[in-house]
């Protein structure tokens, strides 16, 4: 520990009261045209240290993403496995309308020219398209995975949180409406049309035609076309939703922009040709999509005490015990609280695609869940976010002072509730029934920007990401850089 005085006086006295009172929540004692002129403020630099350890994040956090991911995927520099399968409803646009005639449809008929032509073809088909943009691993490597039907629809204005189990919302001794093995090498499309800006790399799994049948006819029924009438309706109605189970393959994750479901249908169109037409539901961030994400190993960092870790999706958090006695212990006013998290240099022989978080957020730990399961918007009082400094390989945050305040106001405020005086067997009292009262989480965590690319919120980083930082239990100390201040009289 060290400690720096400055002793100021004149302008610069006026100057540092004007930054006290700008940086610290209690100021209503401060006031720089009643100080007098031989008075003077003493400011000093001090450091603390925090104490750190590696946590599992929690089941309870809300599940609901709109990047959808499916595979297997082995890092080897952790030693650590992650699957992961997912749960899609499908979007119907408001008022969606077939044509007015479509072939196959008891009540329509059609030229004979247009029944020879349809002669030996599929009446209907149907087709499940999954979009990616990115993948994990190895693109040779095949994974296999079957698509179920949910068996009732899922309310999508309650949470569900990681801890689910999707096999809970279809039959699993049904049998599957189909059952795959790919990859993401399509080797039914040529170099060339890979090679084009315009191309979006796609896997397209075919599921009975009865499937686009039963939705076809449904619409064409007495009263049915009601029940497209928005995404609600026709989710509750019509088709609740797919699990899509990962079965087998190692070595292979894809994360999907968007899935569609593809209701294929000929009719003669407005030129009296015929024509074969696909009707798209897509699963997007309207309706429902549910990552289930399992990972292997995680206990092997809540153990080393060297270091800790931050791991998404749904994987490791670091958790901080605050020295707030030590820090708030004097007369002086805490002005600036800064906190520097440094990384351990990568060491990767095997060149894997893993990437640091690009933000991580410092909150309390008793505000973890309230946080990400609602709609609140960042707090910058009592939660801070960092961007990950790749030249300097480290997360910074200049300044937690209120979150500090707010910490220590929460148990003065207990003391005052219960009549005490906030002696040491009182803070023994707290301290035993609100023992996570002065820790912070890490949380690896993805930015949502307004209209005018500003930082609004964050959700909680459902990508493949991996740091290891300086810290733990008999690791390197976690500093804190403190400016306070004292007025003398």
């Amino acid at each position: 520990m060290f400690r720096k005085n400055i002793l100021l006086t004149g302008f610069q006295v006026i100057a540092l009261l004007i930054l006290c009172v700008s940086c610290n929540t209690d100021t209503g004692s401060l006031g720089y045209s009643a100080v007098p002129e031989n008075d003077y403020v003493e400011t000093f630099s001090d450091e603390f240290y925090a104490t750190s350890k590696t946590v599992i994040a929690p089941d309870s956090l809300i599940s609901k993403t709109q990047t959808t991911y499916l595979g297997c995927y082995t890092d080897p520099t952790a030693n650590t496995q992650i699957k992961a399968d997912f749960i899609t409803q499908f979007n119907c646009r408001i008022n969606f309308e077939f044509p007015d005639s479509v072939y196959g449809i008891d009540r329509f008929s059609f030229p004979d020219w247009f029944v020879a032509q349809m002669e030996g073809k599929s009446v209907f088909k149907t087709r499940l398209v999954f979009y990616y943009t990115t993948y994990f691993g190895d693109p040779q490597s095949p994974i296999t995975f079957n698509v179920r039907e949910l068996n009732r629809a899922i309310d999508g204005s309650n949470p569900i949180y990681q801890g689910f189990n999707p096999k809970e919302f279809c039959d699993t001794l049904a049998a599957p409406l189909g059952t795959f093995t790919v990859s993401s090498q399509d080797y039914n499309v040529s170099d060339s049309i890979r090679d084009l800006s315009t191309y979006y790399p796609t896997i397209t799994v075919a599921l009975p035609d009865s499937i686009s049948e039963k939705i076809v006819k449904h619409y064409y029924s007495e009263d049915g076309k009601k029940d497209f009438a928005d995404a609600w309706t026709f989710i509750n109605k019509i088709c609740p939703g797919y699990y899509i189970e990962y079965l087998d393959g190692e070595g292979l994750m894809f994360c999907f922009d968007r899935v569609v479901l593809e209701i294929g249908f000929n009719y003669l169109n407005s030129n009296g040709e015929l024509e074969t037409a696909y009707a798209e539901f897509p699963g997007n961030n309207e309706v429902m999509q549910v990552n289930k994400f399992y990972n292997t190993n995680l206990e092997q960092f809540t153990k080393d005490s060297t270091a800790t870790y931050l791991k998404s999706p749904f994987g490791l958090m670091t958790e901080i015990t605050l020295p707030i006695d030590e820090m708030l212990g004097t007369d002086t006013i805490l002005n600036e609280a800064k906190i520097i998290f440094n990384c351990y240099a990568d060491t990767d022989p095997y060149n894997t695609q893993i990437s640091k978080p690009g933000y991580i957020l410092l909150m309390q730990k008793n505000s973890l869940c309230e946080y990400f399961n609602s709609s609140a918007s960042l707090d910058n009082t009592k939660m801070f976010y960092a961007a990950y400094d790749s030249k300097f390989n480290n997360y910074i945050f200049n300044n937690i002072t209120s979150l500090i305040d707010a910490i220590a106001i929460v148990r003065e405020l207990w003391f005052i509730e219960n009549n005490l005086s906030g002696t040491d067997a009182d803070k023994q009292a707290f301290q035993q029934q609100f023992p996570d009262w002065n820790k912070l989480l890490l949380v690896p965590v993805k930015a949502k920007y307004d209209s005018n690319n500003s930082i609004v919120s964050f959700t909680y980083n459902d990508k493949v990401t991996f740091a290891k930082l300086k810290g733990g239990i008999a690791g390197d100390s976690i500093k804190i850089k403190t400016i306070h201040c004292y007025y003398h009289q």
